[in-house]
């Protein structure tokens, strides 16, 4: 059907072919159509322009981009040795109360395992 109807817009239909079609009524639909796509105004594209604006586009981005690296660098307000101090703190603090409150966490698993020992032999 495809190649029928672009046979059809281009006039390339046999005699016969052409008498079928204007005998359905799909005919006033395509005539509506094919009249319709007459009466569009499709501006002319400039390839060339459309390039040369899109590369001056680049080039001004590139620029920008070379202009902020010109510029220097940007100096931390906090050295990065303060970060390193901060987590060894961090750690410090965090190892201390693991390793003091670990007993404590030991008792409460052992009681904890043993009462569900418990309950799963009263289950039986």
């Amino acid at each position: 059907m495809e190649n029928f109807l672009a046979k059809w817009a281009n006039n390339e239909l046999s005699e016969s072919d052409k008498k079928v079609f204007e005998a359905t009524d799909d005919n006033k639909l395509y005539q509506d159509i094919l009249s319709g796509v007459e009466k569009l105004d499709i501006p002319a594209y400039d390839a060339e322009a459309s390039y040369k604006k899109l590369k001056d586009k680049l080039d001004s981005k590139s620029n920008e981009v070379a202009k902020k690296q010109d510029q220097g660098k940007v100096v931390s307000m906090i050295p990065k040795w303060v970060y390193g101090v901060a987590a060894s703190v961090i750690l410090v603090f965090g190892l201390t109360f693991l390793f003091s409150k670990g007993h404590h966490i030991h008792q409460i698993t052992e009681n904890k395992l043993a009462l569900n020992f418990l309950i799963i032999l009263r289950l039986f």
